[in-house]
C-alpha cells in the first residue's frame, strides 16, 4: 500500500484513540479508581504541599465543576485512602477520619504511581502525535523525576 496516497486519521479520531488509551493507563495504576472525583483527588494531592490540600478545597472544586456534595467527595476520599494512596489528616499532621476539614495527603505509593502515569502517559501522547505527523514532540524525563519536571521538545 502507497503511504502517501493513504487517508490520515481525523484529529477527532487521535483523541478519541489517545483517550482510550489514557483509560487504560490510569487503570493500570489505579484500578477502580474511575470516578471523574478519583482523578482530582488524587492530582490533589499528588500537586500539593507535602503537608496536603483540604478536603473543602476538594470538595469547592469538585462542587463546582460537577455539583459534586461532600459526602460523595468524602466517600471518594476514602476510596483513594482505602487503596493506599492518600493519607487523611487532621490540622497537626496526624491520621483521622475524612471530614470538610481534614487534610489529604499523598503517600509514596501515589507518588510513584502518578508519575509513572504521567510517564507512560506522556509517551502516549507523543506516539499519538507522531503517528499524525512524523515531526511533532518527544518526551525527555530525566531519571528520578517527578511528573512536574518532564520537558516537550518540537524537532522540525
Amino acid at each position: 500500500m502507497n503511504t502517501d496516497v493513504a487517508e490520515a486519521e481525523a484529529p477527532e479520531q487521535v483523541v478519541a484513540r489517545f483517550l482510550c488509551g489514557y483509560h487504560k493507563i490510569w487503570q493500570n495504576y489505579f484500578p477502580g479508581l474511575n470516578k471523574r472525583a478519583h482523578w482530582h483527588v488524587m492530582f490533589s494531592a499528588r500537586s500539593s504541599p507535602e503537608e496536603g490540600v483540604s478536603c473543602r478545597s476538594i470538595h469547592r472544586t469538585l462542587y463546582g465543576l460537577f455539583g459534586t456534595d461532600i459526602r460523595t467527595c468524602i466517600e471518594r476520599i476514602r476510596d483513594c485512602e482505602n487503596d493506599g494512596f492518600i493519607r487523611v489528616l487532621d490540622a497537626s499532621g496526624q491520621p483521622c477520619t475524612a471530614s470538610p476539614t481534614s487534610l489529604i495527603a499523598a503517600t509514596h505509593k501515589l507518588h510513584e504511581g502518578f508519575d509513572r502515569h504521567c510517564r507512560e502517559t506522556i509517551e502516549a501522547l507523543c506516539k499519538a502525535l507522531r503517528d499524525r505527523e512524523s515531526s511533532l514532540a518527544w518526551v525527555r524525563v530525566r531519571p528520578g523525576c517527578d511528573f512536574r519536571d518532564f520537558q516537550l521538545f518540537q524537532f522540525l
